[in-house]
Parts: structure tokens; sequence; C-alpha cells
């Protein structure tokens, strides 16, 4: 946690990032994204607080059982 990412879209990788909170979602095979994405992380590694909060929040075990047992109740 603390190092933002880059992903393409449509790959799976995306539930785990945030676009442009922990990391870049660049769009599906598109080199010339991949480079935005590159350059906004590099751009904002100094931002390493943040993106370790909205990690740390985006997984927080308490709120994933939570959202388990919801989804097998219902």
């Amino acid at each position: 946690m603390g190092v933002p990412s880059v992903v393409f879209d449509n790959t799976g990788s995306e539930s785990i990032i945030g676009h442009k909170k922990n990391g870049y979602i660049a769009k599906y095979k598109s080199t010339s994204d991949l480079l935005k994405g590159t350059e906004w992380c590099l751009n904002n590694l100094y931002n390493k607080n943040e993106i370790h909060e909205y990690s740390k929040e985006k997984f927080n075990s308490d709120k994933i059982i939570k959202k388990y047992l919801n989804f097998i109740e219902n």
C-alpha cells in the first residue's frame, strides 16, 4: 500500500484500484492513456498518506466481512 499503480480497465484489476485515488485506470489497450497514468502516478507519489488511507479504507476487513454476510443473507 502507498504506491499508486496503473492498470487497464476491463482486466479485473480496476476492482482494487480507485481511479486517481490509489492509482490510475487506463483505457483498455491504450498506450497513450497508459502513459498518462504513469505520469499521474509519478506526479502523485508525494500523496502517499492519502493513497494509503484510501487503500486502508477500501480493504478494511470488517467492512469486507459485513459485505459478504449481507450478500449471503440477501
